[in-house]
């Protein structure tokens, strides 16, 4: 039998037990907010565990992958069709596996990262990311050099451009030459499987990093870090478009240096391949970084309850402890958040904006180029330049609007329908379009010569005037031949032969060559063409059109981020991760899969010249500028009045949801009023409770449709 005393003494060891169990529950928890790698986890480190710090991170991140997806994107996606013998429907259906990796991969990887751990998740986003760039390089390597045309096999070769007075049976000997040169299986598959791995890699970066950024800071705060965030993930293909653009000046084959071609010439292949290395290098070595922040940031408590405090949701909440957890709830989770009428709407809105963004961001420099006329170089610094400043400054004054004026629910659907009709009306300017280049035979007919039916089948001719006229009709030219000289009458000619040009004149200078006795010259001289295409006008229409084009984006992003914030806010925070993957789902297959494949589309229906070697079609050396301008505004506008639809019945719904919540709050209050009423005449002490409620207090109850708590 136990004395008093001992009983005593088990009590104390117990209680004893208990404080120290308590103290050391205390202490992991305080670790598992502590900065640092494995146990190494020093005071001085925890400077840089804060929320401004992660933020800083993060936007290295999605700026380096927006360089590399999105700015260098619209930079080799010309070349690769020229590398590798590609239209632009097919290259950009290669483009889209990115976005299609990205989408499916998000919603299975964010359900399952939802409640571990986010940093170090985002750290293998960014691995995966870095090999894929890797990945990436492989065609270039396993290629060969590139090969740029007949001109090249030996000097002698080049009076195969000059007009002959008979004809040349070498398309057997062509087409083997080029064999090598064909789109084997190979290629495009190594395209999609490092398209694939970046995709991974950047939906996890996105989704979950937009999740640990907004779990960590103030809800009222959390627009303002999106925007931040998002105006980076801009400013991502700004540098990628000037990057690219002086990659695009260095040979493909670099160190090697061809002695007959510069990049004037449109045969030219920049080193595309430079900018993939230099980035996959960049984020493998940085992603140490990601791996130090903790499951939870120091302020993740404050930041929980006041989300606690505003949050609301039609859906039953989802336990935190238990969401994710299991597969087999994997169903229940995504009904309740494709169930959610608003959340679909805000993220169609969304989806249809990233049709635009996407095509845009994967033609942009190629459509200026066209329609300027200028190099690869300035159209990506053109390119570039419209994006970020215009997107840029929608991104951070959507966000500061949101927080300026306190925007939410209804509020943000009804602001975003009218930025939407604005940006509709801004697609207009996509109808300026510059006059095309005088090219004889494509654009312009020859100067003083009837057109005779054209005998190739390997040029596609949109326009009915046709390159073989009488001057160069027994010239025997090879239509495969794409080598533009410039004639003394400021005409472009398809090749010396087609000039029906006789003699070269040597000056030293392969690239400089000049040719003579030039039937189709008549311009009264010695009838001289000079290698190169001949520098077109300046065309002033291109200034407007580009500050066009800025007001659309801008217009476009100035939206984006308070529709990202209803995303964010109609569903539970247990579910948000998941919820940024369904909509990395839903717009990133509808937006990455249709944008590039609709604009390769239009680009390839404009063509007019084509390069179709040994009877297959392949890239296009030229296109008709008013037919592109107008394919291209065909798609924005339909895209931009079907956003506008959906903004309004988001704005509906929104609306009808507030309305809804409110009535349920005027209930709840009438039904505690007359309770109240009848306790206080049970007890004889009358009315004195007034039942009518001020409009003033059910305003303030029903913003957002929350609960009247998140006043306080």
């Amino acid at each position: 039998m136990k004395s008093p005393k001992d009983s005593d003494d088990l009590d104390r060891n117990q209680s004893n037990e208990s404080n120290s169990s308590r103290v050391d529950d205390q202490q992991v928890q305080k670790a598992s907010t502590r900065l640092g790698y494995f146990n190494y986890r020093p005071d001085y480190l925890q400077r840089f565990n804060t929320p401004r710090w992660l933020l800083a991170v993060l936007c290295l991140y999605v700026t380096a992958i927006n360089v590399s997806l999105l700015g260098f994107r619209g930079v080799v996606v010309p070349q690769i069709e020229k590398r590798f013998n590609m239209t632009s429907t097919f290259i950009g259906t290669i483009m889209s596996s990115v976005d299609i990796a990205n989408g499916v991969s998000g919603i299975l990887l964010t359900y399952y990262v939802g409640q571990r751990h986010k940093s170090k998740w985002i750290g293998y986003g960014i691995i995966s990311f870095s090999v894929g760039s890797f990945v990436l390089l492989i065609p270039h390597f396993i290629a060969g050099s590139y090969y740029y045309g007949d001109i090249t096999i030996n000097n002698s070769s080049q009076t195969n451009i000059l007009c002959r007075s008979h004809s040349v049976n070498a398309s057997h000997a062509f087409c083997n030459n080029i064999a090598h040169q064909s789109t084997p299986w190979v290629y495009p598959l190594i395209f999609i499987v490092g398209l694939t791995l970046c995709g991974i890699g950047f939906s996890i970066e996105y989704n979950v990093g937009l999740a640990f950024i907004d779990e960590n800071v103030s809800p009222t705060i959390s627009p303002l870090y999106i925007a931040i965030f998002h105006m980076m993930a801009v400013l991502g293909p700004t540098l990628g478009y000037v990057v690219g653009g002086i990659f695009s000046n260095i040979y493909i084959d670099w160190p090697v240096v061809p002695k007959d071609l510069n990049s004037s010439d449109p045969r030219w292949i920049g080193a595309w391949w430079l900018g993939y290395l230099i980035v996959g290098c960049i984020t493998l070595v940085s992603s140490i970084f990601i791996f130090a922040f903790p499951y939870h940031l120091p302020t993740y408590q404050k930041s929980r309850i006041k989300r606690l405090i505003q949050s609301k949701s039609t859906n039953k909440p989802v336990d935190d402890s238990q969401y994710g957890k299991r597969w087999a709830d994997f169903p229940r989770a995504f009904y309740n958040v494709v169930s959610n009428r608003i959340f679909l709407l805000a993220v169609a809105g969304i989806s249809i904006d990233q049709v635009l963004v996407i095509g845009f961001s994967t033609f942009l420099p190629k459509y200026i180029q066209s329609q300027s006329g200028a190099s690869l170089l300035t159209a990506t610094t053109i390119s570039g330049t419209t994006v970020v400043i215009s997107a840029g400054i929608g991104q951070i004054l959507g966000g500061f609007i949101t927080k300026r004026w306190n925007l939410v629910g209804s509020k943000i659907s009804k602001f975003c329908f009218f930025v939407c009709i604005m940006s509709s009306l801004s697609t207009f300017v996509l109808l300026i379009s510059c006059d095309n280049p005088k090219i004889a035979g494509l654009f312009v007919p020859y100067p003083h010569s009837s057109n005779v039916t054209m005998s190739s089948k390997s040029l596609r001719m949109v326009n009915p005037i046709t390159p073989l006229v009488a001057c160069n009709a027994k010239c025997y030219c090879d239509q495969n031949l794409f080598s533009p000289v410039c004639g003394e009458n400021s005409i472009t000619y398809q090749s010396p032969c087609h000039a029906g040009c006789n003699i070269t004149i040597s000056n030293g200078n392969i690239i400089n060559t000049n040719y003579s006795r030039c039937s189709c010259i008549n311009s009264g001289s010695e009838n001289i063409v000079s290698t190169g295409a001949c520098l077109s006008q300046t065309c002033s229409l291109i200034y407007p059109l580009i500050i066009g084009i800025m007001i659309m984006v801008f217009t476009t992003f100035l939206s984006f981020t308070p529709t990202l914030t209803v995303v964010l806010r109609s569903i539970p925070e247990s579910q948000t991760t998941f919820g940024m993957g369904v909509e990395g789902v839903i717009y990133r297959i509808s937006g990455g899969l249709l944008g590039p494949v609709i604009f390769g589309y239009a680009m390839d229906s404009s063509c007019s010249l084509w390069n179709e070697q040994c009877d297959q079609r392949q890239f296009c050396w030229r296109y008709d500028n008013q037919k592109l301008a107008l394919y291209i505004f065909y798609i924005a506008l339909a895209c931009k009045c079907l956003k506008v639809f959906i903004y309004a019945m988001l704005w509906y719904f929104h609306r009808r949801e507030e309305m809804h919540s409110a009535g349920k709050i005027d209930a709840e209050e009438k039904e505690k009023s007359s309770l109240a009423n009848g306790n206080n005449e049970k007890n004889g002490l009358g009315s004195t409770v007034e039942p009518k409620i001020s409009s003033e207090r059910t305003t303030a109850a029903v913003v957002y449709a929350f609960p009247l708590e998140t006043q306080v």
